[in-house]
């Protein structure tokens, strides 16, 4: 049995990065929590640190009103009714970003690992770059031309030096995926991440970042995907490979649902760009700023995720050439970048 995806399809048109109020989940609207500074204003082009990734980026592409979703029957179903939990990390084992300005003092980043001959790198690092709390330690710096990111994972040292496990660089005006990164998926590790201003404005408007855990995960990654855990041939014992992009497959109502402002907004975004698998968790995991930590806004999100994770189907018709499925798009484009 397949599904259709939920929502009305509209042509593709362009969206303002600062839109004052937003659709929930097809159709019922959702008004900004607030005026705050953090919401970009309104503009026919969007900042590339706070919104990455060309228009035509897989993280930045709608689904299409055609979109096939897998039924019951189908094997990447069954790995989301698994028992798992569901989380949104922020402050430990998520993606801090911080924009370096001309100004700040340069730092040496010496790499373990990455692309051959740029395992040592000069880059500028803002005051407080500091990396993710737990073990990844992940940071990632936005340079002063806001072209590109340095992604770096297991960060420690102290500037004027720094160490890392393994570092990439990777261009904020591209597709985000096939370049290589410091996740599993070997894409950027930047794309997917939920970030304050897009929940204050009421608009996530790309698709997410899911961790499954190793009885969900399946050996062999899947477009737009390049990679996977190095022991997944051992370790992974499910049914959904890495870069499966997975949506709501019906229109969501918040009210049913007890969804909060925030929940809507992320039900919104599920249903019409859904969610890719990036990595490994020891929960079905979505990824938030570490600045949304301890606010009641990611409370919020951590309460309704656990709602809408069974809800999640595999979208069948996905593919490189075809991203999203067929069909007119279920939310306008990306605005250009500058």
């Amino acid at each position: 049995m397949i599904f259709s995806s939920c929502g009305t399809a509209v042509q593709r048109d362009e969206r303002s990065a600062g839109t004052a109020t937003a659709p929930g989940p097809c159709g019922d609207v959702v008004a900004p929590t607030s005026t705050s500074s953090t919401i970009p204003p309104v503009t026919t082009t969007r900042d590339p640190f706070l919104w990455p990734f060309a228009s035509n980026s897989p993280w930045n592409t709608p689904l299409g009103a055609s979109a096939q979703l897998g039924g019951p029957a189908d094997a990447r179903t069954a790995a989301m009714r698994q028992r798992t939990g569901a989380w949104v990390n922020a402050g430990r084992y998520s993606q801090p970003v911080f924009q370096a300005s001309p100004n700040d003092p340069e730092a040496t980043v010496v790499a373990t690992n990455g692309p051959t001959g740029e395992r040592t790198a000069t880059l500028r690092l803002p005051a407080g770059a500091v990396p993710a709390l737990g073990d990844d330690a992940h940071l990632n710096i936005v340079d002063p031309t806001k072209h590109w990111v340095d992604e770096m994972w297991q960060t420690t040292g102290t500037p004027p030096t720094l160490r890392a496990s393994y570092r990439v660089r990777n261009d904020l005006y591209g597709s985000g995926v096939g370049a290589g990164g410091t996740r599993a998926y070997g894409g950027s590790a930047i794309g997917g991440l939920i970030r304050r201003w897009e929940l204050d404005a009421g608009n996530i408007g790309h698709a997410l970042a899911l961790a499954l855990t190793s009885s969900q995960l399946a050996p062999g990654p899947v477009w737009p995907a390049t990679g996977q855990d190095g022991d997944a041939a051992t370790t992974y014992r499910g049914t959904a490979p890495m870069g499966t992009l997975l949506a709501l497959p019906r229109p969501v109502d918040p009210t049913r649902l007890r969804l909060s402002r925030e929940g809507t907004v992320l039900a919104r975004a599920l249903c019409q760009f859904g969610a890719y698998v990036v990595d490994r968790s020891e929960s079905d995991t979505l990824y938030a700023e570490p600045a949304l930590e301890g606010t009641t806004v990611l409370r919020h999100l951590r309460q309704d995720i656990v709602k809408l994770r069974p809800l999640l189907r595999p979208v069948v018709n996905s593919n490189s050439t075809q991203v999203g499925g067929l069909g007119p798009r279920l939310a306008p484009d990306a605005p250009a970048l500058p």
